[in-house]
């Protein structure tokens, strides 16, 4: 099936049927180009617990998906291909676990999430690679502990935290393979490069790395870092999300011992956009979980997400604008994450120059104005519309396309006046957020490509809203209701990105 086809039935199914699509990190680029929601396992888990959607569609592997049925037992989940296993998984079966438990008579169980439901019954908490540390800390340090199944993710926690809690004998076949003599060479070919890995990688492989860390805390590592070169050493899915969000630094993938290729999770790699397509048509193959294995399950998970103290409150930040319509756009995204300043809350009433040939240019210009007047951190936007037939215009003019001074009308007007009768109607918005935190400056990029319409349509939003219809959408902007729209906008998507940085970085 072509991918414009099935781009366009994904979105028009999700719309239908109240769907929200989830994508671990490890997905393949369709998938997360498509998605509501990206995420490593613990974020999936989180955003489970609190959707409101009706169907559940998690492209990852099984026991993900078996763990958003246990956390949301009322919403349909649904999986692209059931088959999607995982081999930490399949390495401790139940039956073997509470054999090992009834040998040894007051341990408690920390099971990683990558488990099946059956074991996480049999489980006191569950944990992932981002809170294992944190939640084996919360037991006295006496405490009797089985963990398992990852023996590489328990070494490391071992380690850090000077405990000996026995460990069952269980490996990620994909960071089983990295090979410590590959990535040496790989060191030697990019001397400045550093060398960052997930924990369940072996230990000689973390005593090389210059930083060790869950899926999310390597995305951050490497948006904050002043290095330009990594050598990554985890699923190669990751590359993706790390080079969209940073597009000026180099990442080298780590290849397993027995090839020179990258390291991919067969499993993982099994659902395909046709997958996702034929699942949400047909929603199947569903996931059930015994009822009885459930209500077992749900508690180590709870107890999980309980333990996963939430960051700290964010301070306040500036945002560099006066616009009344972007502050709350922005503001509707955050939610709770980030209390926001605008300008004239501030009591900067001056405009501040636009004078850059670039969306970053200008989103730095009007940010570092602000953090160099009143030394606060603070972030600013810009955002285009770049036509195809107009040679990506108007770009930088979009505000001011009509002229100085000009009203959005009069920007919409123009756009339709010089698009008349123009057969390639093809265009896209992109907003780029730069933020000044500390000192350091951070650029983050969301883009949603479409058309340009006839005529307008629609009373919502603001700006070109009318005038712009998203790929896969019937509607314009202006026609959708601000959830919708800020699921998929490119101010949404730029937004969400770095909302995440922020509060990560805040933990």
């Amino acid at each position: 099936m072509e991918k414009e086809f099935l781009v366009a039935e994904i979105n028009r199914l999700r719309r239908e049927k109240k769907a929200v699509i989830m994508a671990h990190y490890y997905q393949e680029k369709d998938i997360q180009d498509i998605a509501d929601f990206i995420g490593d396992s613990l974020a999936l888990a989180q955003q489970a617990a609190k959707t409101d959607a009706d169907i559940i569609v998690m492209c990852g592997v099984h026991f993900m998906a078996e763990t958003a049925k246990i956390i949301s037992p009322d919403k349909k989940v649904l999986i692209p291909d059931e088959k999607a296993g995982c081999s930490l998984a399949d390495s401790c079966q139940a039956a073997a676990l509470k054999k090992y438990k009834d040998e040894h008579p007051g341990y408690t169980v920390i099971s990683y999430v990558n488990t099946s439901a059956a074991v996480k019954a049999l489980t006191d908490v569950v944990v992932t690679s981002t809170n294992a540390v944190q939640i084996v800390e919360s037991f006295p340090k006496d405490a009797k502990i089985i963990f398992g199944p990852d023996r590489n993710l328990g070494n490391y926690i071992n380690m850090l935290t000077g405990r000996q809690m026995l460990l069952w004998d269980g490996a990620c076949h994909v960071h089983e393979q990295f090979s410590l003599e590959k990535i040496k060479e790989l060191k030697a070919q990019y001397p400045d490069a550093k060398v960052i890995s997930h924990p369940e990688c072996k230990q000689a492989i973390a005593d090389f790395s210059d930083y060790v860390g869950s899926t999310a805390a390597l995305i951050t590592y490497v948006q904050k870092s002043d290095a330009k070169q990594f050598i990554v050493a985890t699923e190669s899915g990751v590359l993706f999300e790390m080079r969209k969000l940073c597009p000026d630094k180099q990442f080298i993938p780590a290849p397993p011992q027995a090839s020179s290729s990258e390291n991919v999770c067969d499993y993982m790699r099994m659902n395909t956009l046709e997958k996702l397509y034929l699942c949400l048509r047909d929603e199947n193959p569903e996931v059930r979980v015994d009822e009885n294995i459930a209500k077992e399950a749900i508690k180590p998970i709870e107890k999980m997400l309980a333990l996963s103290v939430a960051p700290k409150a964010l301070p306040k930040l500036v945002f560099a604008t006066h616009n009344a319509h972007k502050t709350s756009e922005v503001s509707a995204i955050l939610k709770d994450k980030i209390d926001l300043i605008n300008l004239s809350q501030l009591g900067c009433n001056e405009d501040i120059p636009e004078t850059s040939d670039t969306l970053a240019g200008n989103a730095l210009q009007k940010a570092r104005y602000v953090y160099e007047k009143f030394g606060l951190d603070c972030f600013a936007d810009d955002t285009g519309l770049e036509v195809e037939s107009l040679d990506g215009g108007p770009g930088v003019y979009t505000a001011r396309f009509a002229g100085e001074g000009c009203t959005f009308e009069q920007n919409v007007d123009k756009i339709l006046q010089v698009m008349k009768g123009v057969e390639n109607r093809k265009a896209r918005f992109r907003t780029v957020i730069a933020l000044i935190q500390g000192g350091k400056e951070y650029l983050f990029e969301g883009e949603v490509r479409g058309e340009i319409t006839p005529d307008r349509i629609g009373e919502k939003g603001f700006g070109y809203d009318p005038v712009f219809r998203p790929e896969g959408y019937d509607q314009t902007f202006a026609e959708m209701g601000p959830d919708e729209k800020n699921k998929i906008s490119h101010r949404g998507r730029a937004v969400q990105a770095f909302a995440d940085f922020m509060l990560q970085s805040s933990r």
